[in-house]
């Protein structure tokens, strides 16, 4: 799943307990190993504070999928191709390694590195660190140098921080699944969920705003196509979240009850975060549920 695009992969992280990463033919260790036949251990060179800065600064393609561990490995080739840089991601926790990524950004926009990592980590409920000691690489080269220009960053269970506020209806209730929340009513097991779409910038602080203006409709519009694949533009239309401008969509899609049931979408930018809200409504139901999604999205406000 490897694409490129304009400036404004999958590391598999196979890593138990101690922090080994394989991917491909590349091998990250946290102690050299004894070298069998031709095999060899070079240390990994640490990336000064600048250096570091620069290369969480570029830009990736943003696509996410597979597993955390499968998409590592990918990622392995995937950034040395886009950025320059082979960027090997790894975990600790059989938890993170197998969890299921799915897309954040839209096709349209490249995130920094940086934000890519912040991205992961909110889906795998994890905190991300560059640690420039005592990583090494196994290598079949003849002769094996160090190895520059190779960040490792290791993501490592943490809890959730909420990035918006809204209140709940009366006999609702809410889960916290990372970077997602649901929220159900009493006669219904879905209602509503709000989803963290990340942080966005662009290098040029002049097309920021228009960035920013557009971004909705493009979320908007790639989340329509999984459900209705011959949704356009033309489908959707401006509806506020709380004080936010908003795009909305709409439409009635199958379910595994046998029946259609209504799917309904908000997206928006709130500062340089991204969200999007769904609410699916079996037809039944709509007078019982729809207006306390409604209330709800009135009270929604995003947090500094």
């Amino acid at each position: 799943m490897l694409a490129l695009g304009n400036s404004c992969t999958e590391i598999s992280a196979r890593a138990n307990n101690d922090q080994t990463l394989i991917a491909n033919e590349i091998t990250f260790t946290k102690e050299p190993f004894k070298a069998s036949g031709p095999m060899h251990s070079p240390p990994v060179k640490p990336l000064s504070a600048d250096d570091l800065k620069r290369v969480l600064a570029k830009r990736v393609n943003g696509t996410l999928a597979y597993t955390f561990r499968q998409f590592a490995n990918m990622f392995v080739v995937g950034s040395a191709i886009s950025m320059g840089n082979t960027v090997g991601l790894v975990t600790a926790s059989p938890e993170i390694e197998q969890h299921q990524l799915i897309p954040i950004f839209p096709q349209s926009y490249k995130p920094t590195l940086h934000e890519f990592l912040d991205a992961i980590g909110a889906e795998t409920c994890s905190e991300w660190s560059y640690d420039p000691t005592n990583n090494f690489l196994k290598t079949d080269a003849a002769e094996p140098k160090p190895v520059e220009n190779m960040p490792v960053f290791e993501f490592k269970p943490s809890s959730h921080k909420q990035t918006f506020t809204l209140e709940i209806a009366k006999d609702w209730t809410s889960n916290d699944h990372c970077f997602f929340f649901t929220y159900a009513p009493s006669i219904a097991p879905v209602g509503m969920d709000v989803y963290e779409l990340g942080t966005y910038s662009c290098d040029d602080k002049d097309k920021e705003k228009e960035l920013f203006s557009h971004l909705p409709t493009d979320i908007s519009l790639e989340w329509a196509k999984r459900i209705k694949d011959s949704a356009t533009e033309k489908d959707l239309e401006k509806r506020n979240v709380g004080n936010y401008e908003g795009v909305y969509f709409e439409s009635m899609i199958p379910s595994k009850l046998g029946k259609d049931i209504h799917w309904r979408q908000w997206a928006l930018m709130a500062g340089n975060r991204a969200y999007i809200v769904v609410s699916t409504i079996l037809p039944e139901q709509e007078e019982q549920i729809l207006p306390a999604v409604e209330a709800m999205l009135k009270t929604f406000k995003a947090q500094d």
